[in-house]
């Protein structure tokens, strides 16, 4: 509930604090006093826009501190210790609007985004005035509406998990054959330039063994020929070869040993000896080379063909011929990955399938819910608008389903109403006034949230277009919301204002130029006093004074 609020420099407030008590407390004062002040200042605090101009003062802060009990507010215990901001079992909420510098909003001291805020602060409070009555013809309030009445929670998380699922299910399904359809000309592409590839038969290693034959065959005469000739330098020519040079020059010196003891002679025959063997082998060796060679012109025509080929689907592929065999490998690999691509797509239809059947079933069971509870609280609030003297109203409520899957299932929910016997049911925004429109927001607020969380509400302009005995049951009404959660109603009507359990009254006061805005809770007798004003305009009487006492002991007996 809603312990505390705090205003400083706001509109034309300087400084209020203000306490506040549980059950339905009653918010009275004169037209143009600023009774929904304290309304707009607790909007405020809980995140709606603001800017400068909220200024009592312009070269002042603005600030709002609203103090919430939360003990007993399960949610928002929860809520708060998700986020790390001390859920200590009460709650201060702080807003302050700079007036040159953007506006910043504090949870227990901790800065938090506005958003943030916001999405907090509808586990705190309710607020029904002329904007949120208006939010009655929204599609989504009149859904929330139904599912609140038929206490739909827990079936409405497990429709958001199978369509969370079912989503994540169709959006892989989606990028995957965006993925396919991207790839296919890919894949044409790759087909296409593989069956090229495995028609050439490229093997590992052989762009470099055919240019190695290549070279060899292409330079046949000239190797043949340089052979011939090395071979006869080395050992042919009896009079140049270089085994008959060596030869003599060994015999030369074989003749001069005999004459003298010099072992380096010796050894430079020795060494000759040994380059006549190895010249010999040379010489030998060739010839056996040249004789196991042989020129072929048409294995020379055949390795220029499929060079010339291979070279020119490598310029087609614009990689290095000794590169195209592993061009042929990545190629073929990255055919296989989108054919596996395939086999995703197969696997990924199924669970898109399982996860489809799952949802359906979920949102089919909380659609027969809203059904029954739609049914339940058109009639209620049937039987409520016609004590609010809306005599010959028929509420209905349409609930029918779509194609379309969403979180919240597949049902569009619309009210359609009757204020007259001879006209059919027609939307709410067709048909019903403002007055109208408040009333039936009250009815439904008063049904939908018998059973809701331990939240404030706040009602402002609940009493638009009534008087008189409609009044009184507007007045029984949010009283018996009070029953379980704490409301304050801003009122200009005494029958309703006579069933608060605590009231306060807004005065404007003037002083040097200044206007100002004072909130007081009121005495028994002061109450009287206020009820007998409403009741009899700016002069009190005897006569309004007894009037007020006798609706507070009218109220007194009910309760």
């Amino acid at each position: 509930m809603l312990k505390y609020i705090d205003i400083r420099n706001l509109a034309i407030i300087e400084q209020l604090s203000l306490p506040l008590k549980d059950k339905l407390t009653v918010i009275t004062g004169e037209t143009g006093a600023g009774k929904s002040i304290m309304v707009d200042a607790l909007k405020l605090a809980l995140g709606q826009r603001a800017d400068q101009r909220w200024l009592k003062d312009k070269d002042k802060k603005g600030e709002i501190t609203v103090t919430f009990d939360i003990n007993a507010n399960k949610a928002a215990i929860e809520w708060l210790d998700n986020h790390d901001l001390n859920p200590d079992g009460e709650c201060m909420i702080r807003r302050v609007i700079h007036p040159q510098k953007s506006s910043r909003c504090f949870i227990n001291q901790v800065p938090c985004p506005l958003n943030v805020v916001r999405e907090f602060s509808q586990l705190l409070v309710t607020i029904h005035s002329q904007h949120e009555y208006q939010n009655l013809l929204k599609p989504e309030i009149q859904r929330e509406m139904v599912d609140d009445f038929g206490e739909n929670s827990k079936q409405l998380e497990i429709v958001k998990e199978a369509f969370q699922k079912w989503n994540t299910a169709k959006s892989t399904l989606v990028k995957l054959e965006k993925q396919k359809l991207n790839q296919d000309e890919r894949i044409k592409l790759l087909t296409y330039q593989l069956e090229e590839l495995n028609d050439l038969g490229l093997i590992e290693g052989e762009v470099v063994q055919l240019e190695a034959e290549h070279r060899q065959l292409a330079h046949a005469e000239e190797l043949c020929q340089n052979s011939q000739s090395a071979i006869e330098f080395l050992t042919e020519n009896e009079e140049l070869a270089a085994n008959s040079l060596i030869a003599n020059a060994r015999d030369k010196l074989n003749a001069v040993t005999k004459y003298t003891q010099d072992d380096n002679l010796t050894n430079i025959v020795t060494i000759l000896e040994s380059a006549q063997a190895q010249i010999s082998e040379a010489s030998h060796e060739l010839q056996s080379e040249l004789n196991k060679f042989e020129w072929d012109p048409k294995r020379l025509r055949e390795a220029e063909s499929r060079l010339d080929t291979i070279y020119k689907i490598a310029r087609k592929h614009r990689v290095e011929p000794e590169n195209l065999f592993e061009l042929y490998q990545n190629m073929s690999e990255e055919l296989a990955s989108y054919k596996s691509l395939e086999t995703q797509i197969e696997s990924q239809t199924s669970v898109l399938e399982i996860t489809e059947k799952e949802y359906l079933q979920a949102a089919e069971l909380l659609s027969d819910m809203r059904k029954k509870s739609g049914q339940e609280l058109a009639k209620a609030t049937t039987d409520k608008l016609q004590q609010l003297a809306m005599l010959h109203a028929r509420f209905s409520i349409i609930i029918h389903k779509t194609e379309a899957f969403s979180e919240f299932g597949i049902d569009n929910i619309q009210f359609i109403i009757a204020t007259t016997l001879d006209h059919d049911p027609q939307p709410l925004d067709q048909v019903a006034s403002g007055g109208e429109l408040s009333r039936i927001s009250l009815a439904i607020a008063v049904l939908t949230h018998q059973n809701a969380l331990p939240t404030t509400f706040i009602f402002d302009e609940v009493d638009t277009g009534i008087g008189g005995k409609t009044a009184t049951i507007v007045g029984q009404l949010v009283n018996q919301l009070a029953s379980d959660h704490q409301v304050l109603c801003i009122t200009h009507l005494p029958q309703i204002a006579c069933f608060g359990n605590n009231h306060i009254r807004v005065q404007k006061t003037h002083k040097e130029k200044t206007t100002n805005t004072s909130l007081q809770t009121l005495t028994e007798k002061e109450r009287i006093d206020e009820i007998a004003r409403m009741l009899g305009g700016f002069d009190v009487t005897n006569q309004s004074l007894a009037h007020a006492k006798e609706l507070l002991s009218l109220v007194t007996e009910q309760a």
